[in-house]
């Protein structure tokens, strides 16, 4: 019954552990060893609306390289070049996907956000090619795969509240149509961020798959238990009906979030399909 719950679930922790072996961008904390990381970036992890940095055109996910002609690595450098930069239009250079640029911003205090020193208004975070070795890589998959498995009932929990609320779904929440540009993304980001990318929907399989909803394993588990704790049977014809009930609500909200992804990403679908 369990089968595809597991395996999804040993590929997502399989691929996690593999980008730990070999290398596997992920966010610098105090906790990894200098030793294990094979190279910094500072990266953009969101761009306030309406900043500098946006009306420049910097995007989440952004590598900042230089500012003027000197190479960054750490967020504290970058903090001060811009303090010293302060009005004074700067250029930034910045790499997406394979491609590098420079863009000319003028850092300035933003009262609401950071009134004591100039910002460009972006969230830079420290991000490395960690490479551990066998035993470490197979125990740091183990917890990635825990904390994107939390992450992901944290989202399938919100996502019911707001069903259960009457409010409006999250934009994010996307279906075939959406995993098919995401997936294009992913690539132009580079081939690791694709395998993180497949891990964490071969564990968002494996959530969904357990939950207790009909067609589904974890419909299936129920009717097992029920059939334990009862001693005897269930009924087939009941069981059927119930399973088919749940794959045609399935069905219909995969109809409705395909329409969600096609009216969100437009002219994307193509290039996602074609290239």
């Amino acid at each position: 019954i369990v089968a595809g719950v597991t395996m999804n679930a040993l590929t997502g922790w399989f691929l996690l552990s593999a980008l730990f072996l070999f290398g596997a961008p992920v966010e610098i904390t105090p906790d990894i060893d200098e030793k294990y990381i094979k190279e910094k970036n500072i990266v953009i992890a969101e761009v306030i609306q309406d900043s500098p940095a946006a009306i420049a055109g910097l995007l989440a996910g952004d590598k900042i390289l230089k500012v003027e002609n000197n190479f960054l690595d750490n967020i504290e450098s970058f903090q001060l070049a811009m303090e010293a930069s302060k009005d004074e239009e700067t250029e930034i250079t910045y790499k997406r996907g394979e491609t590098e640029s420079v863009v000319s911003i003028t850092p300035k205090i933003i009262e609401n956000i950071q009134p004591d020193r100039a910002i460009i208004g972006i969230a830079p975070t420290e991000i490395g090619i960690v490479k551990f070795p066998i035993h470490k890589a197979i125990v740091a998959g183990a917890q990635s795969g825990y904390n994107y498995s939390k992450r992901i009932l944290e989202v399938l929990g919100n996502i019911f509240k707001d069903v259960w609320n009457r409010q409006p779904v999250a934009q994010s929440v996307g279906g075939p149509v959406a995993v098919a540009v995401i997936t294009g993304d992913m690539l132009d980001m580079g081939f690791s961020h694709l395998i993180i990318f497949i891990a964490v929907l071969s564990l968002n399989f494996a959530v969904i798959n357990i939950m207790p909803f009909p067609a589904l394993d974890g419909g299936r588990l129920i009717f097992l238990i029920a059939e334990k704790i009862r001693g005897k049977p269930s009924r087939q014809v009941i069981e059927a009906w119930f399973h088919r009930v749940g794959f045609l609500l399935l069905m219909l909200l995969m109809i409705v979030v395909t329409y969600r992804d096609i009216a969100r990403f437009g002219g994307r679908i193509w290039h996602a399909v074609v290239g």
